[in-house]
């Protein structure tokens, strides 16, 4: 079973809050160091999960968004 959230894949939503067959999921991640030890980071990440291909709709898609 394919999930969808956690640490790596979709950050901001539970890991393995949305559990089916098949999982879309599209992310970006822009890391940026600005002196030293000291960076920054903005991330924005897109996902579904449903039992056959045939079945992801475009209204359904679940959104994470952040920084820091």
């Amino acid at each position: 079973m394919e999930e969808l959230g956690g640490a790596d894949m979709m950050r901001g939503l539970y890991g393995g809050r949305f559990t089916d067959k098949c999982l879309m999921a599209y992310q970006a991640e822009y890391r940026r160091f600005l002196f030293w030890r000291i960076g920054m980071v903005g991330f924005a990440s897109m996902g579904e999960v449903a039992s056959t291909p045939g079945r992801f709709e475009l209204d359904s898609f679940h959104y994470a968004y952040g920084g820091g």
